[in-house]
């Protein structure tokens, strides 16, 4: 009876929330109420309506057709639904919709964009899979898929970081990396297209209209905001001034850029104006992000949350309607989609790490070539290509840490590494870089405390468990040491770059190219200028 009570009153309190959200939500943007009294495309979304009931029928009336629901038809469909939308608004907005020829370009830029970004990804997913082949991973498909892509993505942007440095950055130079990472292992690449593109998808038993409209949904949407980003250049402010700008001054320096926070996922989208010399295929790289995190979102409900089809594919349809996920997706092409895509492949190793330690019996413990976890390593090189990313990763290294002392040793074990944490955090200055640090009055006082109850907890931890305290410490040794492993670079370019200042500002910044000095010091320079005392 309790147990009753208790799970109805998280239920209401879970609706209540949800609600209370959206109402404020809602009040807060009376734009989007604004859009939905004034919409005026009532017969494009009964045209639209009317297709997805028609896919439906065929899906569940017609099961002898699902064979020709596959990726190539999928991606043929999405390309007239697009058109449709297009002629359909210039028909009502303008005397006249596109002509054959009109249609035929938009086709054409539509159709270039999808293989270039294809492309990077198979050779993404290609460079990942030789890297992790060996590992035997024990991955479904799609997890393994999402890992191998992310892995391959570090590979290739740290080719692409050598050639830059050496201002080597030319499609000349590009082409033969993808050329020779599709032939090491032309088999891989292969079944990778036949399995994305021909082969038919698996439809549940038990789909039924909630999943099939969510995916169709979602298929909309993603579909819209591709074209939607398929402009002669971004419309946001964050992407015109900082990340299509980058990628951008990447093509034309044909190397790295002075200056910055390290910008790895702009060195990938680089590749659109490197290799395939368009905007279009560097916003897309951006884009595709979005749609990487709502597959592993797809994924984690399956495989975690153990939800079926349908209310999976209608969770990854929910997040991809966000409305920030919807503005960084067409609007505000930026790097958090990227960095979410990342970390979310953090997670998926994370929970199968966890799954694995929870059956392993004591002796079998250490069982791993040179005693290396793959897992917690595979978890530190995302980690630290995240934060190559944002810099924000690193309160994610921080949680991963946490998580794998809690395991090892619960309560304690967490409490000992979050006031260590804390306390490098504080030590560092971590928190100079957003200008908190003039706020945290006690932060001195607090960082001393913190390593006084952290080093107190883990001295306790190694004399009372000693055997459990040597193997957290050896875990996050491994997960220290790969997390660092891609930043190096990135701290190596910075550090020459400030003529070898030993900061944390400027290993984290480098040195721009604008001129140094404050505007006391222009003023100065200035009144002891010979122009001025003429």
């Amino acid at each position: 009876m309790l147990d009753r009570i208790y799970k109805y009153s998280v239920a209401a309190f879970i609706l209540f929330w949800m609600l209370f959200l959206f109402i404020d939500y809602w009040q807060r943007h009376p734009m989007y109420a604004n859009t939905l009294m004034n919409t005026t495309h009532w017969g494009l979304y009964l045209l639209l309506g009317g297709i997805g009931g028609g896919i439906g029928y065929v899906v569940f009336r017609l099961p002898q057709f699902r064979k020709y629901i596959r990726g190539i038809t999928l991606f043929i469909f999405c390309l007239l639904v697009l058109v449709i939308c297009a002629q359909y608004h210039l028909l009502t907005s303008a005397p006249s919709g596109m002509g054959s020829k009109q249609i035929l370009v938009l086709f054409g830029l539509l159709i270039y964009t999808s293989f270039s970004t294809f492309l990077t990804i198979v050779v993404s997913y290609n460079i990942g899979d030789l890297l992790l082949r060996r590992l035997n991973l024990s991955l479904k498909k799609l997890n393994k898929i999402l890992i191998n892509i992310a892995i391959g993505i570090i590979g290739l942007v740290g080719v692409l970081f050598i050639l830059g440095l050496f201002k080597l950055l030319y499609w000349f130079t590009v082409l033969p990396i993808f050329l020779i990472a599709i032939a090491l292992d032309w088999r891989s690449a292969w079944a990778f297209c036949k399995q994305t593109l021909f082969t038919p998808l698996k439809i549940s038993k038990k789909l039924n209209w909630v999943g099939l409209g969510s995916f169709l949904l979602f298929v909309l949407i993603i579909n819209l905001n591709f074209f939607q980003s398929n402009v002669p250049f971004p419309r946001g402010f964050d992407s015109l001034s900082l990340y299509l700008n980058l990628p951008s001054l990447i093509h034309d320096y044909h190397g790295l850029v002075n200056g910055y926070q390290p910008y790895n996922w702009s060195i990938f989208m680089s590749l659109g104006f490197v290799l395939f010399q368009k905007i279009e295929v560097a916003m897309s790289l951006s884009f595709l992000g979005g749609v990487l995190s709502a597959i592993a979102i797809y994924k984690l409900s399956r495989d975690w949350l153990k939800l079926n089809t349908n209310y999976s594919l209608l969770s990854a349809c929910l997040f991809y309607l966000i409305p920030s996920i919807g503005v960084q997706s067409f609007l505000e092409l930026k790097v958090d989609l990227a960095l979410l895509y990342i970390l979310l492949c953090v997670v998926i190793l994370l929970l199968h790490w966890i799954k694995l330690e929870v059956k392993k019996e004591e002796d079998q413990l250490i069982s791993y070539r040179w005693g290396i976890d793959p897992y917690i390593a595979l978890m530190g090189l995302l980690t630290g290509f995240a934060f190559g990313i944002k810099l924000t990763t690193l309160f994610t290294f921080f949680g991963i840490l946490a998580t794998i002392w809690y395991l090892i040793k619960g309560k304690i074990g967490f409490l000992a590494l979050f006031c260590l944490s804390i306390f490098a955090i504080l030590l560092i200055g971590i928190d100079r870089q957003s200008g908190l640090r003039e706020y945290h009055l006690g932060a001195s006082y607090v960082q001393w405390l913190m390593l006084l109850i952290g080093t107190g907890l883990a001295v306790w931890l190694i004399v009372k468990h000693p055997k459990e305290a040597i193997r957290g410490i050896r875990l996050s040794v491994i997960y220290g040491i790969f997390f660092i492993l891609p930043f190096i670079p990135w701290l190596g370019k910075n550090y020459v770059e400030s003529g070898g200042q030993l900061s944390v500002t400027t290993l984290l910044n480098g040195k721009s190219n604008a001129p140094s000095g404050s505007i006391n010091t222009f003023v100065r320079n200035w009144n002891n200028s010979p122009l001025n005392n003429q």
